[in-house]
C-alpha cells in the first residue's frame, strides 16, 4: 500500500465518517451493476465533459445506453466487478468493530477499482493507487487537455479541472438524488467510463462524492469493432456462417438463413441431421461429406462445391484463429451457383456457335437474376456490337466482288470497328484509283494501237505498191534478158559467120589478113557483149530477189 500524503492525510479526510459512537457503513442495497451509462439530464456537455444518468442500476447482465450509444460490459469485466463487490459486502458484514471510515479506506486501497473522492467543495480529498496508477499511464494525452495536469499531486485539486462546464457538473454532482451518475468521457483518443456517488453522514447530509474511473478505451474500439463487423455481416449480400472449431454453426446472418430456407428442400434431403431453419448448433460437415477433408475430420477444405440435383453451391471456408494463433473454427462463405454455372454452359456454347459462324444465337437475360443476369446481357450486347460491323462488311466486299465501288458501311461505328470501317473504305478507294489507272493505260494502249494500226495500213500499202513496181521491173528485165539473149543468138551467128569469113578469107592474101583482123576484132567486140549478157543475167537475179523480199513484207504487212 502506498505511503503518500492523498492516502494518509493529517486531517483525515474519512475521519468526518467516522463522528460519534453510532456512525456505522450500511451496505448498499443497490444490486452490483453491469457496464452501462445513460443520460436523462439534457444539460450541454462538451466533449471530455461527463453527461449524466440518473437512474437505478439495473440488473445484472442487462447493458444501459449512455449518450445514445449502448455499451456491454464483458462477462469477465462484470464477473470482476461482481467479486469485488462481494468481498467488499462480507468486509462490512464483518465490520461490525471497526470505524465506518478505517473500513472504508481499507477498501479502497486493496481494490482494483480505480477511486478518487472530493468534498462538498469539489476538493479532490482521496486517490487510491490505482487511479493515480490509471491516469499516470494517460498523462501525455491529458496534459494535452489540461496543461499542468499532475496525477501524483492530485489531492487539493478542484475537480472542475476535468469539467468543461463546472457549474452544470457541480448541479449534478451536488444534488444527491440525482445521483448515482453513469458518464462516459472522451479526452482526445482515450475514454473514460465515471461513476459518481453520492457521500452522505447518518443524517443524511451530503459530505461530498465518491467516482470510480474506468479507461474503456480498449473495450469501447473492441466493441465498436465488433458491432462494426457485426453490421457489416448482417448488412452483406453474401451468405456468411460462421463454427466452432468442432465445425458447429454458432452464427448465420440474414444472407446465409434466407439462402438456407430457399434451398430447405434439397439441403435436408442432402443431410437430414442439419436444419436449414434452424443452423446454429448444426454440425456444417454434414455438408462436406463428399469432399476431400485435408488433415482430418476437423478441417475443411478451402473450396467446396455441393451439387445436390441441379442446385449448385459454391462453399469457400477460411479458418479463423484465436489470439494465439490455434484454430478456433470457420468462415463459410455460401453462395447459389446454379444460375452461374448454367450461364456459363450458355455461354460457352454461345461462344462456340459464333466461332462457326452463327451469330444470331443470343442469351435470354430474364432467365437469369442478379450478377449472371448482368453477364447474359454483356454477352449479348456485345455480339450486337460485333455482328452489324461484320454484316456491313460484308454486304460491302460482296458489292466490290461484283463490280460496284459506290457500297460504303453505314452505321456508328467506335474504336477498332471504326478502324474495320476505315481500312475496308481505303481499300475500296485505292481500288477505285487503281481501275482508273488501269482503264487510262488501257485507253492510251487502245489509242496506240490505233495508230499502230493505220501505219501498218498505209505500209501495207505502199508494200503493195512497191510489189507492183518490182513486177513491172522483172517484166522488163525479162524483155531485157530476151532481147539480150537475142543478141547473143544474133552474135552467135554473127561469130559463125565470121568464121566462114575468116575461112573465106584465108583464101586470098590481103583479103585474109583485114578480114582476120575485123574477126579480131568483131571477137573483142563479142567478148565485150559476153560480158553485158553475164551483168544483164546478175541485174535479173537481183531483182527477183528484191521481188521475193517485197512479196514477203507485203505479206508480213498483210497479217
Amino acid at each position: 500500500m502506498s505511503t503518500r500524503k492523498r492516502n494518509k492525510l493529517g486531517n483525515d479526510p474519512l475521519g468526518w465518517m467516522d463522528d460519534g459512537d453510532e456512525a456505522r457503513s450500511e451496505p448498499s442495497d443497490e444490486p452490483p451493476q453491469t457496464e452501462a451509462s445513460g443520460s436523462d439530464d439534457t444539460g450541454d456537455a462538451a466533449e471530455g465533459e461527463a453527461r449524466p444518468a440518473r437512474r437505478k442500476a439495473p440488473a445484472k447482465g442487462r447493458s444501459r445506453k449512455n449518450a445514445g450509444s449502448a455499451r456491454t460490459e464483458t462477462p469477465q469485466q462484470a464477473s470482476s466487478e461482481d467479486s469485488t463487490m462481494a468481498e467488499k459486502t462480507q468486509n462490512a458484514n464483518a465490520s461490525e468493530q471497526r470505524p465506518d471510515g478505517e473500513f472504508l479506506r481499507a477498501a479502497c486501497e486493496g481494490s482494483r477499482m480505480s477511486v478518487m473522492m472530493c468534498d462538498a467543495d469539489m476538493n479532490i480529498i482521496y486517490a487510491n493507487e490505482s487511479v493515480v496508477e490509471l491516469l499516470r499511464e494517460r498523462r501525455e494525452v491529458l496534459r494535452e487537455r489540461f496543461p499542468g495536469f499532475d496525477p501524483d499531486n492530485l489531492v487539493g485539486q478542484s475537480i472542475d479541472q476535468f469539467h468543461q462546464n463546472p457549474a452544470h457538473q457541480r448541479a449534478i454532482l451536488q444534488d444527491p438524488s440525482r445521483l448515482p451518475w453513469d458518464a462516459e468521457i472522451s479526452i482526445a483518443d482515450i475514454e473514460f467510463k465515471l461513476r459518481a456517488s453520492a457521500i452522505v453522514d447518518e443524517s443524511g447530509q451530503y459530505r461530498g462524492n465518491m467516482v470510480e474511473w474506468q479507461d474503456v478505451t480498449e473495450r469501447n474500439r473492441f466493441e465498436r469493432e465488433v458491432a462494426r463487423m457485426r453490421s457489416a455481416f448482417e448488412g452483406a449480400n453474401q451468405a456468411q456462417m460462421m463454427t466452432d472449431d468442432h465445425l458447429r454453426v454458432v452464427y448465420a446472418n440474414p444472407a446465409a438463413l434466407d439462402l438456407l430456407r430457399e434451398h430447405r428442400n434439397e439441403l435436408q434431403g442432402y443431410a437430414r441431421d442439419f436444419d436449414p431453419l434452424q443452423p446454429k448448433g448444426c454440425d456444417l460437415s454434414e455438408m462436406y461429406r463428399d469432399a476431400a477433408r485435408p488433415g482430418g475430420s476437423q478441417r475443411l477444405p478451402e473450396k467446396h462445391e455441393l451439387r445436390i440435383g441441379e442446385l449448385q453451391l459454391d462453399l469457400r471456408a477460411t479458418e479463423l484463429r484465436d489470439e494465439d494463433g490455434n484454430p478456433s473454427g470457420y468462415m463459410v462463405a455460401w453462395e447459389d451457383v446454379t444460375d452461374l454455372r448454367l450461364a456459363e454452359q450458355n455461354i460457352d456454347a454461345l461462344i462456340r456457335d459464333a466461332a462457326r459462324g452463327k451469330l444470331d444465337e443470343r442469351l435470354t437475360p430474364d432467365d437469369y437474376d442478379g450478377f449472371v443476369k448482368n453477364i447474359a446481357e454483356g454477352v449479348n450486347e456485345l455480339l450486337d456490337a460485333v455482328v452489324p460491323p461484320l454484316r456491313e462488311g460484308s454486304r460491302v466486299m460482296q458489292a466490290m466482288s461484283e463490280g460496284d465501288l459506290t457500297a460504303r458501311l453505314e452505321g456508328d461505328f467506335q474504336g477498332e470497328f471504326a478502324e474495320f470501317r476505315d481500312a475496308i473504305h481505303d481499300t475500296i478507294d485505292n481500288l477505285d484509283r487503281l481501275v482508273g489507272q488501269i482503264l487510262e493505260g488501257a485507253n492510251n494502249v487502245r489509242s496506240a494501237s490505233s495508230e499502230i494500226a493505220q501505219g501498218n495500213t498505209d505500209l501495207s500499202q505502199r508494200t503493195e505498191e512497191q510489189a507492183s513496181s518490182l513486177e513491172e521491173t522483172a517484166s522488163s528485165m525479162e524483155e531485157m534478158t530476151s532481147t539480150v539473149k537475142s543478141n547473143a543468138d544474133n552474135s552467135k551467128q554473127a561469130n559463125q559467120l565470121a568464121v566462114a569469113a575468116r575461112d573465106k578469107a584465108a583464101e586470098g592474101g590481103e583479103v585474109v589478113g583485114k578480114a582476120v583482123t575485123a574477126m579480131g576484132e568483131i571477137n573483142q567486140s563479142s567478148k565485150k557483149i559476153s560480158d553485158i549478157i553475164g551483168v544483164i543475167d546478175e541485174i535479173a537475179f537481183q531483182t527477183n530477189l528484191l521481188a521475193l523480199n517485197a512479196a514477203v513484207e507485203a505479206a508480213r504487212a498483210g497479217e
